[in-house]
């Protein structure tokens, strides 16, 4: 499973855990952060989707797995609602070598 974290500051965490986890993954990253955190979307995906969407948005990168709430970024996780835009956003990601 593909999660999307925001922090209040706008900052956005990519990153991949099993379906059953992401709660206790929102739960641990809360614990360890001064900034309030929530979940925003979720997708289906594996590790090596969480890479490719990374790589996608490495323009938008801070730090680790966290990113500016860029454009393309926010768009990306609104459109996403439709589990046939992710897919195909991630495949045309692989295709053009951003994945």
């Amino acid at each position: 499973m593909i999660y999307f974290i925001q922090a209040s500051n706008g900052l956005v965490k990519i990153g991949y855990t099993s379906a059953a986890k992401v709660n206790g993954r929102l739960s641990a990253l809360r614990v360890a952060s001064p900034m309030l955190l929530r979940c925003i979307a979720t997708m289906a995906g594996e590790y090596e989707d969480e890479l490719a969407l990374h790589n996608r948005f490495a323009t938008l990168r801070t730090h680790g797995e966290w990113f500016n709430p860029g454009l393309e970024l926010m768009q990306f996780i609104q459109e996403g609602q439709r589990t046939d835009y992710w897919t195909r956003a991630i495949a045309h990601a692989a295709a053009i070598g951003r994945a």
